[in-house]
């Protein structure tokens, strides 16, 4: 006698068991609606645990639905942490680099009072204190009637 699918004897043990309505595709795309379809699936299994493992699902079932679960939530809350973590660590690094900006400009203020008759000096601090900006994109140009492939127009008179 051939074996039946895994998808079949789903199919039947819904069909003997009645729990089409109790046991719906969970949904994609979406971590919190998929862990609070977890917790509808457990709940609404535990009444029918002895049958569903008369249907070969393992005796720990809830069990193991309740770990994954868990190490989910876990997940999903370490990720929304690491946001945040980068998010925190940024605004730190933008206010620490503010603070360094105002003090170079407070040094170089005294830099060109003690040292104005050193232009040497005054050219090694201009060249250690300039900071690297990234490079600003071109703006689009609007396009060039040189290489128009429409013919000018009439001149008018």
């Amino acid at each position: 006698m051939p074996q039946k699918s895994p998808k079949l004897k789903t199919f039947e043990a819904e069909k003997v068991l009645g729990v089409e309505d109790k046991f719906p595709d969970p949904p994609r795309g979406n971590d919190e609606q998929l862990l609070q379809m977890a917790g509808v699936y457990a709940t609404n299994a535990l009444p029918l645990k002895a049958e569903l493992i008369a249907h070969e699902l393992p005796a720990d079932f809830l069990e193991d639905l309740a770990a994954d679960k868990a190490a989910f939530q876990s997940a999903f809350a370490e990720r929304g942490n690491a946001v945040g973590d980068r998010i925190a660590a940024r605004q730190e690094l933008d206010d620490a680099f503010a603070h360094a900006v105002e003090i170079v400009r407070k040094l170089t203020s005294l830099m060109k009072v003690r040292y104005a008759n050193n232009p040497g000096k005054l050219a090694e601090w201009a060249a250690a204190t300039h900071i690297e900006r990234a490079p600003r994109r071109a703006r689009a140009k609007p396009p060039d009637s040189a290489g128009s492939t429409t013919p000018p127009a009439p001149p008018s008179s």
